[in-house]
């Protein structure tokens, strides 16, 4: 058994309640005024260290160690075994028992620190020497292994922890968070907007309906005006920050004289990038009546600026979409609100184009609030709100989508619809004026209003849902191999080793003398027989009509008279077999992305 501190030769603790020495059960006292060894070069990236564990892991620190140390003087045997590296509580009860009440008043004396150590270094010769070292000093350490994606977030929070303390004593800090407050009120903004990044912090304000840009600064200083306004302005709030929840809280007009308002409400929490420091503060700026005159907005220490676009332009001819399904959606990008759901299978590209659609409504529309709703986040949108859906997160993935409402969002994407909760969710975003992305797993784009009907036939009901403008439009998006234009032979070489039935369908779409397979492979694709893929899609913009015949005729026929109406697209195995006329897809390939290759017309 490991002793945890050295006894010390003649050191026995005080006791607290008459000032005279105590020695309880061989129990040596530590010196106190000892501070921390510094952290070898090594260690410096791999250890973070927490020396003021929370209360509870604080008691359960004081029980383990004075237990072990007892154990370890005493010999008694009938304690289980612990391994003083790892935490273990649930041998505390039984642990506990095994103390009396002056034992456990030594304990509380102890200084304890928890080690997060990245799990490649928990046996790391230079942190059993550090531990070594600390326990020599009167320190009981415990180590508990991390990923490198989890010390980064202990490294966060610790360091959010340390600023709330040195923050509250920080008058300007909290006075200038006030008067950020006081300068919204002052524009008559509705919202207040602080956006943390990796290295910068932005202040935002929701002006005459339009976001527009304030402030920019380091992170740091942005992450103290939130948690000013949050640990030291806000009368109702939790009681402890955390960095990694989402919070809400409340500032009382009464704190805030002369500015007009009747109430600040407050949400705040982690965003992508999480691991670096991400996050967001949104405070709806509530105000006692409408104001009667001009604002005086003189002494306001800024000029509004409409927020930065990114930069490009939408590239979904070159990813392989039709004329027809590019100006179908452009036209959704400037929807006002409703449900646009992409479809497809993993790996079949949605992401990227929810991806390029969203790049391009912050290019058109930079003045609106983007925010999305990812597990995880695959591509960092830097104008954009990113909440990942983690583990450790205190929402469920349906409280999160009711969540944005309150984060003054006019655009939402929701990265997939896996339940009932979240499908209705998202739904109630769009009734409520918003425009939201999402995604289905499903084959066939006119799938999706079965699909969402079988997570909940009563609340998701066709009759319900079937509204052209809740459910704006339907995307489905296959990858189709390109051939190598080098190497691909023509179809007829091989004519005779092709299915009966795929050769059969194939005649009915056009000559197949125009049509190419794989061929062997060369230096320019360097064999693979293939110079890349490409998307083929089918885009359904809802209507009155479509939505009524899902409602009365079913999908089957919904999906039919769809297809002849004027302005409709091509389904997505016409848009393929276009590709395989023109000799840029093997029909084999179309049928293993897209289906199976029937006669002309029969899906129409």
């Amino acid at each position: 058994m490991m002793r945890l501190l050295t006894a010390k030769a003649g050191f026995q603790p005080e006791d607290p309640t008459n000032g005279a020495r105590a020695s309880v059960a061989g129990v040596i006292e530590p010196p106190m005024r000892a501070e921390l060894p510094a952290l070898p070069e090594v260690l410096r990236d791999v250890v973070v260290i927490d020396p003021s564990p929370q209360e509870d892991t604080r008691a359960g620190l004081e029980a383990i160690a004075l237990a072990m140390r007892w154990i370890d003087q005493r010999d008694v045997q009938s304690a289980p075994p612990h391994n003083a590296d790892t935490e273990d509580f649930e041998r505390l009860t039984f642990i506990s028992k095994l103390l009396d009440a002056d034992q456990i008043r030594i304990a509380k004396t102890l200084r304890h620190v928890v080690l997060y150590v990245d799990e490649r270094y928990t046996a790391h010769p230079a942190l059993l020497m550090w531990r070594k070292d600390a326990s020599d000093l009167g320190f009981f350490c415990i180590t508990q292994p991390r990923e490198l994606k989890e010390l980064r977030e202990d490294k966060v929070r610790l360091s959010a922890a340390s600023n709330v303390q040195r923050d509250s004593a920080n008058l300007s800090t909290l006075n200038a968070a006030r008067d950020l407050i006081l300068h919204g009120a002052a524009l008559g903004a509705s919202d207040l907007h602080i956006l943390l990044r990796e290295d910068i912090a932005e202040v935002q304000y929701r002006v005459k309906g339009a976001l527009r840009s304030a402030l920019q600064m380091s992170r740091d200083e942005g992450e103290a005006y939130i948690r000013s306004m949050y640990t030291g302005l806000s009368s109702v709030k939790e009681a402890i920050y955390n960095p990694f929840e989402f919070q809400d809280a409340q500032i009382n007009g009464s704190d805030l004289p002369g500015s007009g308002l009747a109430s600040v409400r407050i949400i705040r929490g982690p965003a992508y990038p999480v691991e670096t420091g991400g996050g967001f503060l949104v405070a709806r700026l509530q105000p006692l009546k409408k104001s009667t005159g001009q604002a005086d907005v003189t002494r306001i220490p800024f000029t509004l600026r409409t927020p930065r676009s990114p930069l490009g332009s939408l590239p979904l001819k070159q990813m392989g979409y039709s004329d027809l399904q590019v100006r179908l959606l452009e036209r959704m990008t400037r929807m006002p609100s409703g449900v646009i759901v992409v479809t497809g299978p993993t790996g079949s590209g949605k992401t990227t184009t929810l991806y390029e659609l969203l790049k391009h409504q912050a290019r058109q529309f930079p003045d609106s609030r983007q925010i999305t709703i990812e597990n995880p986040v695959e591509y960092p949108m830097d104008w954009s709100v990113q909440l990942p859906v983690t583990k450790s997160s205190n929402l469920s993935f349906g409280d999160m989508v009711r969540m944005t409402l309150r984060m003054d969002p006019d655009v939402v994407l929701v990265g997939e619809l896996r339940s009932a909760d979240e499908a209705v969710a998202a739904l109630q975003e769009a009734m409520t004026g918003h425009l939201v992305w999402t995604t289905l797993h499903v084959n066939d784009p006119f799938m999706t209003i079965d699909r969402m009907e079988m997570l909940d036939r009563g609340q998701l009901s066709r009759e319900i849902i079937c509204d052209h403008k809740l459910l704006r439009g339907f995307v489905a998006q296959r990858l189709v191999p390109v051939l190598c234009d080098h190497c691909k032979r023509p179809l007829t070489e091989i004519a005779e080793d092709l299915p009966a039935d795929m050769l059969d369908a194939l005649e009915t779409w056009g000559p197949i003398d125009s049509m190419r397979v794989r061929g062997a492979g060369c230096d320019h694709c360097h064999d693979e027989k293939i110079q890349g893929v490409t998307a083929v899609a089918e885009v359904v913009e809802t209507s009155a009509a479509l939505m009524r015949d899902f409602i009365k005729l079913g999908t089957d026929e919904a999906r039919r008279q769809q297809r002849q109406r004027e302005g409709a697209d091509l389904s997505m195995l016409s848009n393929a077999m276009v590709g395989v006329l023109s000799g840029r897809f093997d029909p084999r390939d179309v049928e293993r992305a897209v289906d199976i290759i029937t006669t002309k017309g029969a899906q129409d």
